[in-house]
């Protein structure tokens, strides 16, 4: 079962009779199916924050990147 307020996942064993410890996402899947998950940032998210600092960050504005030196001086 996962909780419907914070979304931690009870993780029964077998005879626990809905005993089990209750886990984070992440931590319920490292330990429960042996995944290992690291952190990203989909498209639609990375907008969404970069978009806080301008269009230089996400490279709209067709302005040179900060970070390469400019050749006209």
């Amino acid at each position: 079962p996962v909780c419907s307020y914070c979304g931690k996942i009870r993780h029964d064993q077998p005879g626990a009779h809905g005993r089990g410890p209750w886990y984070e996402l992440e931590e319920y899947l490292r330990r429960a199916k042996g995944v290992n998950l690291s952190h990203g940032c989909c498209p639609t998210c990375f907008d969404r924050e970069a978009g806080e600092f301008g269009p230089a960050a996400t490279g709209t504005d067709g302005a040179a990147d900060p970070a390469t030196p400019d050749s006209t001086s």
